[in-house]
């Protein structure tokens, strides 16, 4: 394609969308060149076919409408779960070097002694901790 046909067939749909006049150079053009005038012809037939959209003479399907929604929501949601998990990798990371760090400067013994207390303390309060949950439940 030449550039000069580039530059009429913008025009065109400028025309097209009534964003320009229609000039004899425009004329010109199209009476010597067959590809700009099947250009203008597909853009007639393009907006016959929009005009049966408008007029509703071509039903639209929303169930496919309503699963690009759902899909796209759900693409939305992962990212925000990937995102989640990266968080709490990096969170986890980070407290586990700071247990890292004070076991090297001297407190294992201590950090080891509070794992054994939750240790034996957590078998007790899970008990409570359901109880709480079914009541708040409401079974």
């Amino acid at each position: 394609m030449e550039n000069k046909c580039k530059c009429i067939q913008d025009t065109l749909l400028d025309i097209h969308y009534k964003e320009a006049q229609w000039t004899e150079r425009v004329s010109i053009h199209i009476a010597k060149c067959q590809e700009c005038k099947g250009y203008w012809q597909r853009l007639g037939e393009m907006n016959e076919v929009m005009l049966a959209f408008d007029n509703n003479l071509i039903e639209t399907d929303k169930g496919i409408i309503d699963q690009a929604f759902i899909d796209a929501e759900a693409i939305e949601k992962g990212k925000h779960s990937r995102m989640e998990f990266v968080m709490f990798m990096l969170i986890a990371l980070v407290i586990i070097g700071f247990i890292g760090w004070l076991i090297t400067i001297g407190y294992g013994s201590i950090i080891l002694l509070q794992q054994v207390f939750l240790m034996m303390l957590i078998p007790f309060s899970l008990p409570i901790i359901i109880r709480q949950k079914l009541l708040k439940e409401g079974v």
